[in-house]
């Protein structure tokens, strides 16, 4: 549905795509390159294409799939894309509550960040409550497993 046709329909509005990063480092089928580089091109362009700077991220829903190559390679690249704001932003993965349903992924994902940033809330990281020490700098922050949404 079009964008000026959307602003006629009645529904409760939970978030709004601001920007979006596209790239394709053609390293390997399944891992990602090492360094973190092309995924730090993808969160650039998408903060560029939504006008949003580092510092105004307040929480980074990772893709997180629990591997040792692709978190690494996250967490270095989110250190590339941020800058020292990846220091201090709370970031979580919660893939592992419900597993990995391939290219259904982002619907959920983006649903779960919607609806907790409507209610106040971040989902928790299941695993692991501190990053692997994999020469990520800045570290990051992740959220705890215990937060919990409000009771309503």
């Amino acid at each position: 549905m079009r964008g000026d046709r959307m602003k006629q329909v009645p529904v409760e509005r939970f978030a709004e795509l601001r920007g979006y990063g596209i790239t394709n480092d053609a390293y390997h089928m399944t891992a990602p390159r090492p360094e973190g580089t092309q995924a730090a091109a993808a969160m650039r362009r998408a903060l560029a294409t939504g006008g949003v700077a580092p510092d105004e991220i307040d929480y980074v829903n990772a893709h997180a799939s629990s591997t040792p190559l692709g978190d690494v390679a996250e967490a270095r690249a989110l250190a590339l894309a941020l800058g020292e704001r990846a220091r201090t932003v709370p970031v979580s993965g919660p893939k592992a509550l419900y597993g990995h349903p391939l290219g259904a992924s982002s619907a959920i994902e983006a649903s779960i960040v919607a609806l907790g940033m409507q209610r106040g809330w971040m989902p928790g990281t299941p695993t692991p409550e501190t990053p692997d020490p994999a020469g990520v700098d800045p570290p990051l922050h992740p959220v705890p497993k215990t937060t919990a949404p409000p009771s309503p």
